[in-house]
């Protein structure tokens, strides 16, 4: 329970605390900070509520970054142009629309899906057309990823020693694959969705939550 509980104060606390990092920080380093913390360290658990997108730490991330900067630094929003690239992206987001159609499951499905993406899809690829659009922005974020591989090195290594794991759910621990177990640390692993086999996995009290939508 006390690791749901914290889990639970992580994952709805995140966009507070995004909200201080774009006070803290320039906007530009606040998008990378809060992206690749959250990727790495926040934990693997989701929430589903009825009629809305599950609620994981991709979701708070986005929701949190895109609220941040229309708080903190409007003025990059307004300096957005489109431009024929992001075509790509539209096709991506409303995709689900036309699946769910053709499909025969109707429009409220097709846009519950198309929500989902557009959170977790669509906000990080606008956020990263308003702040990564130059040299110099691209340079920013590949020095924050790789700060964050160099951060992220020790956790694997410890995770190559026999029976330590930094995730606590003993249901999505690393899977051997082809006799190689790989080390996962906090973050979210292919093999999960194998693991939750379709369906839905929750710790028995420990802090990760793993499901897969049927489409």
């Amino acid at each position: 329970m006390e690791g749901t509980l914290l889990v639970a104060i992580t994952l709805f606390g995140w966009p507070f605390v995004l909200a201080s990092l774009y006070l803290m920080l320039p906007a530009q380093r606040a998008a990378i900070v809060a992206f690749l913390f959250a990727w790495l360290f926040l934990p693997v658990a989701e929430y589903e509520f009825q009629g809305i997108p599950e609620y994981n730490k991709m979701t708070a991330t986005c929701l949190g970054a895109f609220l941040a900067t229309l708080m903190f630094d409007p003025t990059r929003l307004v300096s957005y142009r489109p431009r024929w690239v992001d075509l790509s992206c539209l096709i991506l987001c409303f995709c689900p629309v036309a699946s769910s159609l053709t499909n025969g499951l109707g429009l409220y499905d097709g846009l519950s899906e198309s929500l989902r993406v557009i959170i977790q899809w669509g906000f990080p690829y606008f956020l990263g057309r308003i702040y990564f659009n130059d040299l110099r922005g691209m340079r920013e974020l590949a020095i924050g990823v790789f700060i964050a591989g160099i951060i992220y090195v020790p956790l694997c290594w410890i995770e190559r020693l026999p029976s330590a794991w930094l995730c606590t759910n003993d249901s999505i621990r690393r899977l051997p694959a082809h006799g190689v177990s790989r080390a996962r640390a906090y973050g979210r692993h292919v093999d999960d969705d194998r693991v939750a086999g379709g369906g839905r996995v929750v710790g028995d009290g420990q802090p990760a939550v793993i499901s897969r939508r049927a489409h």
